[in-house]
């Protein structure tokens, strides 16, 4: 007997396109900083990519240079974007680069099996970005008839109402009145006493809207007065809206008209290519069933919602742990103790044959950390969620292996990403092992930079200056900004899309290596 069989069907294959500014407070370290939530779908770096620097058997890319300078915070002392503290973030950059390679390839974090599966996750995550890009990208074209159609909408300034609702069931009978009695949706919803959780905002083809919100607004022109949804959106969870009305923003110069009817194509170039890429999975997954087992998935309910189900504050304090070095951040089963450990060897579910126990399942997470399709979820939609995310997990993983298949793990873009990971790791790795080579007790961050890692990063320059080359027209072309931010991929099971800035050196003088031809 099973509690439910999921079909694998139509797969959303990336979340929206929209870039987030916020201001983010309380993190302890810092008063007030930009948070940049990136969902640039599946968008990888490119295979051929000029280089800034190489060291030993590493390179540092332009585009990595920019990316690890601009999508997370820097240190104040080198957070400005004059050339002193561009000099800075490159020597940062070196010395990552030279304490892994001094930490070697063998030692006691390499060994590490749960570092190791980490590491394959990163990997496995930008092959399946590789993937999207070259079974859909590559091969959307879009109409020119289609991005001229978009573009004369696209100055829409739409006036709407929306109420955000936690039961599903209750906005389709919601929809289902207005239809049949024909009247606002505020008159039903003020049946239902639900007046009150009516809002009202603008929405413009600005990419910082809910991908649902966009498409039912700009995919085709709407009516004054028109009901759209219920919306799945991942913000607010099932929507209704109302469009009021709407102004028209017209493009005037010819940047706005360029940006504009870039944005356009841009917009309908990521529906085509998420279309392919539905029609990919689908065929993929034709034919797979994922069978629950009940009373296990029963207990696993039991067990996780703790886990996930947190209040905003504790959401807070996961998201400052992940990132500020204080634990990866993603949720592991470790800290329940014998509540997970009794049922480890039970098994959660079947697919193709193969049936998965708890313990399968856990060393997957480390791989590929649950994504909940849903930002909010209630108490009592927790089951399904979980069943969705684990539903999720497994789809990634034929996909990963249909990555393999094509040898998208040798590709350059995917080997780079994959060492600048494992070299920030294994660099923190071999900071803490020299600092406590030396006895070092200094607890002022500053004065251990100054007293104990700067001499040793010029001990390290010297040693292998053989192996160091720069290429100084690239980092003299490279312009960086001054504002602080943090890059995330929402979406993904790993969010983060760069590593923390390198802590290391506060060297600003490029006298040492070699230049690169």
């Amino acid at each position: 007997m099973v509690l439910n069989r999921l079909f694998f069907s139509k797969y959303q294959a990336t979340r929206e396109i929209k870039f987030y500014l916020a201001t983010f407070l309380n993190l302890g370290i810092l008063s007030a900083s930009i948070l940049l939530l990136s969902c640039s779908g599946k968008k990888p770096v490119t295979a051929k990519e000029e280089l800034v620097a190489r060291v030993g058997d590493r390179t540092i890319t332009r585009n990595e240079f920019i990316e690890r300078a601009e999508y997370t915070i820097r240190p104040v002392y080198c957070s400005g974007d004059n050339y002193i503290h561009k000099k800075i973030i490159l020597n940062s950059l070196i010395a990552e680069k030279l304490l892994a390679i001094e930490a070697g390839r063998k030692n006691e974090l390499t060994a590490n099996e749960h570092f190791q599966r980490y590491i394959e996750g990163r990997q496995e995550q930008a092959m399946r970005q590789w993937l999207y890009n070259e079974v859909a990208s590559k091969k959307a074209i879009v109409d020119t008839t289609q991005i001229k159609k978009l573009y004369h909408i696209a100055g829409r300034k739409y006036d709407i109402s929306f109420v955000a609702m936690d039961d599903s069931r209750l906005a389709d009978r919601v929809k289902s009145e207005i239809s049949e009695k024909r009247t606002s949706l505020e008159e039903i919803l003020a049946s239902h006493g639900l007046a009150q959780k009516m809002t009202r905002r603008e929405v413009t083809f600005d990419g910082n809207e809910d991908i649902a919100v966009e498409r039912a607004l700009f995919d085709n022109p709407v009516q004054k007065g028109a009901v759209i949804g219920p919306l799945a959106t991942e913000q607010d969870g099932t929507m209704l809206m109302q469009v009021n009305g709407w102004t028209n923003l017209p493009a005037i110069t010819n940047a706005a008209i360029q940006q504009r009817w870039k944005d356009a194509a841009d917009f309908l170039k990521e529906q085509k290519s998420r279309t392919l890429y539905d029609q990919y999975v689908a065929k993929l997954m034709h034919g797979k069933t994922i069978n629950f087992i009940p009373q296990t998935f029963r207990r696993m309910v039991e067990i996780a919602g703790p886990l996930y189900l947190k209040s905003e504050a504790e959401k807070k304090e996961a998201f400052n742990r992940m990132y500020w070095g204080k634990g990866r951040g993603e949720v592991s089963f470790d800290s329940l103790g014998q509540s997970i450990a009794r049922i480890r060897d039970y098994p959660l579910f079947s697919i193709d044959g193969k049936v998965w126990t708890i313990s399968d399942f856990e060393s997957e997470m480390e791989k590929h950390p649950l994504v909940f399709r849903q930002q909010k979820i209630r108490r009592g939609d927790f089951a399904e969620q979980l069943k969705l995310a684990i539903v999720d997990m497994v789809r990634d993983k034929y996909i990963t292996a249909d990555a393999y298949k094509r040898g998208y793990d040798k590709e350059p873009a995917v080997v780079r990403y994959r060492q600048m990971w494992e070299d920030n790791l294994l660099a923190s790795f071999q900071r803490r092992k020299f600092l406590e080579s030396v006895n070092c007790r200094e607890t002022d961050h500053m004065k251990v930079i100054s007293d104990y890692l700067n001499p040793y990063v010029k001990r390290l320059q010297q040693k292998y200056v053989d192996r160091i080359k720069i290429n100084t027209r690239q980092f003299e072309d490279i312009k960086i900004t001054s504002i602080e931010m943090i890059a995330l991929r929402k979406g993904d099971p790993f969010p983060i899309v760069v590593p923390s800035f390198p802590q290391i050196t506060t060297l600003n003088r490029l006298d040492y290596g070699q230049a690169m031809n």
